[in-house]
């Protein structure tokens, strides 16, 4: 699913996060951890968004 389709009724900065966490889930970055961090530079994404998303993710399971 492209980073442009998005829900109206959830805010778009916590769509992208929860992407890109399903993306390290599955393996997308594995070590390259950079790469990962240019993607949410580009998406203007901030770092504790990411973590806040993991942590709500893992709490889930």
């Amino acid at each position: 699913m492209p980073m442009t389709d998005f829900k109206q009724d959830r805010a778009i900065y916590l769509q992208m996060a929860e992407r890109i966490c399903d993306e390290i889930l599955a393996g997308k970055y594995n070590e390259n951890l950079p790469e990962l961090f240019r993607q949410m530079e580009l998406l203007d994404i901030p770092i504790e968004t990411i973590v806040k998303q993991w942590k709500e993710f893992k709490e889930k399971k």
